[in-house]
């Protein structure tokens, strides 16, 4: 059995999670489809529910960078 994973210091940048993230993907995926991480201040959302990813996919106007971290559509 692995050892938990603590998700609440997350860092996509950490080497050492870059050189194995397997287990925080499946942690995340314990929580939900959907994860919020905390990257330099700003929230990211990573989608890692294989079905919301397929759903993120193929609707490029809802799930959109396009707008930037910082800023949302008018409207």
């Amino acid at each position: 059995m692995s050892e938990p994973v603590d998700l609440a210091a997350f860092d996509l940048f950490d080497p050492e999670i870059q050189h194995c993230p397997h287990p925080h993907y499946a942690a995340m995926r314990d929580r939900g489809p959907v994860f919020e991480a905390d990257m330099g201040g700003l929230p990211v959302y990573l989608v890692v529910g294989h079905e919301a990813v397929l759903s993120a996919l193929k609707d490029h106007e809802t799930f959109s960078s396009a707008f930037g971290a910082t800023s949302v559509p008018a409207g």
